[in-house]
């Protein structure tokens, strides 16, 4: 199902790739399967939102976006271990690429939490 979801938001046209980074920021999954440096993307989790969380007095940030005159980088957290990367060319897509993220983020949530308690218990 979380491979679906991912095909799902790859597939909007204001999408262009997206990667789900687990809490070791290393990516779990990459749409499309070719992206060419996902651990670049991963790295832009630990830096960035671990930099403006630094100014929220220990608050954790749920959801931030990068806008640049080429594109835009929407980073979501889905959960306490795992961030989801959305990025799109148009950043006039701002407020579409934001509201679809947060959505398959949370459609992701208890998916991932019930493939931790799998895991766990094996």
């Amino acid at each position: 199902m979380l491979d679906r979801l991912m095909d799902d938001l790859v597939e909007r046209a204001e999408v262009s790739w997206c990667t789900l980074v687990g809490d070791d920021g290393v990516p779990v999954r990459t749409r499309p399967g070719i992206l060419a440096t996902p651990e670049v993307a991963a790295a832009l989790v630990e830096s960035a939102m671990a930099r403006a969380e630094e100014h929220l007095d220990g608050a954790r940030l749920t959801r931030m976006s990068m806008l640049a005159d080429q594109g835009i980088t929407v980073l979501v957290r889905v959960n306490d271990n795992h961030v989801l990367i959305v990025s799109g060319t148009d950043s006039r897509e701002h407020g579409t690429l934001r509201s679809v993220a947060s959505e398959v983020a949370n459609r992701m949530n208890p998916l991932l939490a019930s493939e931790l308690s799998r895991t766990t218990v094996q």
